[in-house]
């Protein structure tokens, strides 16, 4: 079990203070507040890893435009051109 964890539970179940764990745990006090707020209002679950990765992308191209830009390639390959930016401008 991950060491934030058992310094949570540790704190939960009364075994241990905040500034207790976080020494013997080597975590920060102020990080062990946030576990323990995520603990409260999530469960167990709270103390799991959360993904840092954004759920949009808001400079991302758009499918259609993607399979327009593919279509592009395609048809100049089979052209005999380079596919590239300059050949497929439409």
């Amino acid at each position: 079990m991950h060491a934030h964890k058992l310094a949570v539970y540790a704190i939960v179940h009364g075994t241990m203070t905040v500034s207790e764990a976080a020494r013997h745990y080597e975590v920060s006090r102020q990080h062990l507040h946030r576990l323990l707020a995520r603990y409260h209002a999530e469960g167990p679950t709270g103390l799991d890893p959360k993904p840092r990765t954004p759920n949009t992308h808001p400079h991302a191209i758009a499918d259609e435009i993607r399979a327009r830009i593919i279509e592009l390639r395609h048809h100049l390959t089979n052209q005999g051109l380079d596919a590239g930016p300059e050949s497929a401008q439409v």
